[in-house]
């Protein structure tokens, strides 16, 4: 599945179920068992006439299904919180930023002022401005990231794997 909000997320989820005792593997372990079966795996000719209980397989299928489901449900809730956290610390990063900066040429307009330098000081308030436009521009974007998060859930491949122990 992929999530997008203040930044962008994949993973690929993995679930192997034991037809023959329904024992469902950990994630780390069913990873490493399809890695395994990329890389050292070959095809089954016929492979349904090697199903006993197709009724079963689809049953584990299911609950693979589930367990999957389940898992994207709890990433996406992580997904959510962080992104809202993220968002929060955006936020107070870039209005701590323009505070500093408006804050410095505040100072600068009044000493231009004191000075009598007013040549400059229509330079320094339009800098000034821009700080504040950069923040609006920063604040929307920051909020539009906060609002708009996406969500792609896609089933890659399902399907049923023979392990055979190889002798010899």
């Amino acid at each position: 599945w992929t999530f997008s909000g203040i930044k962008t997320e994949s993973q690929i989820a993995y679930k192997i179920i034991r037809i023959y005792d329904g024992h469902v593997l950990s994630d780390p372990d069913s990873e490493a068992i399809l890695s395994t079966l990329m890389k050292q795996g070959h095809t089954k000719p016929n492979a349904q006439n090697f199903i006993e209980d197709v009724d079963s397989v689809i049953n584990q299928q299911q609950t693979c299904n589930d367990l999957i489901d389940t898992a994207f449900n709890q990433a996406l809730e992580d997904f959510y919180i962080d992104n809202e956290n993220r968002c929060n610390i955006q936020e107070k990063s870039a209005r701590a930023f323009a505070e500093r900066k408006q804050h410095e040429l505040e100072s600068r307009l009044e000493r231009f002022r004191q000075a009598g330098k007013k040549q400059i000081i229509p330079a320094t308030e339009g800098q000034l401005r821009k700080v504040k436009r950069e923040l609006e521009v920063q604040l929307k974007n920051i909020q539009e990231k906060r609002d708009d998060l996406t969500c792609e859930p896609k089933q890659l491949a399902a399907g049923v794997l023979f392990v055979e122990e190889k002798i010899g």
